[in-house]
């Protein structure tokens, strides 16, 4: 299901002849042969500032994998100041073979070769089938929460939706990702469904976010998935390089196999829909998400026959979906290696 839809090999964009800017920033990526100067668009990256963890390194691979089916980006990247890597000064080619931008060669080659396998074998192919199961199951379990919740069974109510939740996180990643049905635009409404009612979070907030960490995965100091002190400490080099590092004490680390699932898990998931989420909303003026809180909020309310009570099973429902996220989260994430912020690895 990895990337869905087009997964073929993507052809250089040939720029149209633009005006020369300064190189001498170092505020320019290499994209299939060509040096594009992203000064004056990486302000205005739809993606964030994670733009800037490329800067001065060859990005094709980075550029082919997050817009593979993108047209739109390929029309901006055709009008950015650039030229052909034939027409790189020396200096700035030195330069670019001490930011190890032509070492790597060798294991990307081998990556192409592996992704032409799993591209032949079908790999990234909707499954429109498992879909359909998942968006399914997504539905019942909260059609069987409203039944428990508006018989008056509140734990096994908000455990069952906040397991629905969870379960829907799924949906909104692989929606986030654009790799649901083949569809790019009813995946982006498929994933504000799901993490809207489902998590009463914003999928552009949680996009802008996962993105980094695919951009740079288990890399300190760029790796939004690892800037988690002082709540937990998911390597134990956090412990002595993290900027936070001092503001745990040694009491609470040493409690936090316990700390995390019954407090760090709702803390994090409360201040998301609290704060962290809707800000993204206000500030992108996205109105679709709202809708889908609005629907969550109603169906408690209607579960519980008043507005406190539905708020209260919302709140517990969101503490056990946090659970649910956070602890699948750090069993998925904290046995791989981390690379240090001084260290280049190719993505």
């Amino acid at each position: 299901m990895g990337k869905g839809g087009n997964a073929t090999t993507r052809q250089a964009v040939v720029p149209e002849p633009t005006s020369r800017k300064s190189f001498e920033t170092q505020e320019w990526m290499l994209i299939n042969g060509i040096q594009y100067d992203v000064q004056q668009f990486k302000r205005k990256h739809p993606g964030g500032n994670v733009l800037k963890y490329m800067l001065g390194k060859d990005a094709t691979h980075v550029y082919n994998e997050f817009h593979a089916r993108s047209k739109k980006a390929d029309l901006v990247l055709k009008s950015l100041p650039s030229r052909p890597v034939s027409e790189v000064p020396a200096s700035v080619a030195e330069e670019m073979k001490d930011k190890k931008v032509e070492a790597d060669a060798a294991l990307l080659a081998d990556y192409d070769k592996l992704r032409a396998e799993l591209v032949a074998e079908g790999v990234f192919e909707p499954n429109l089938t498992h879909v359909a199961y998942r968006i399914a199951e997504f539905i019942a379990i909260f059609a069987g929460t409203f039944y428990l919740l508006s018989k008056g069974h509140f734990w096994m109510g908000t455990l069952a939706a906040g397991y629905s939740g969870g379960r829907g996180g799924w949906i909104q990643h692989e929606g986030g990702h654009l790799s649901l049905t083949g569809n790019t635009k009813l995946d982006k409404q498929l994933q504000k469904f799901s993490i809207g009612f489902g998590l009463m979070c914003a999928g552009g907030m949680w996009n802008h976010m996962h993105f980094k960490h695919h951009a740079t995965p288990q890399h300190e100091g760029k790796d939004m998935d690892l800037d988690t002190m002082p709540l937990v400490a998911f390597y134990k080099e956090a412990l002595t390089r993290s900027p936070r590092r001092k503001m745990a004490s040694a009491a609470w680390v040493a409690m936090q196999p316990i700390s995390y699932i019954i407090f760090t898990c709702s803390a994090v998931t409360y201040f998301w829909n609290v704060y962290l989420h809707p800000r993204f909303v206000i500030r992108t003026k996205d109105f679709v998400t709202p809708f889908w809180w609005g629907m969550r909020i109603a169906f408690h309310v209607a579960a519980a026959g008043s507005w406190m009570g539905g708020l209260k099973q919302l709140a517990m429902s969101m503490y056990f979906a946090g659970i649910y996220l956070f602890w699948n989260f750090s069993l998925s994430h904290t046995h791989t290696p981390i690379i240090e912020e001084s260290d280049h690895v190719s993505w």
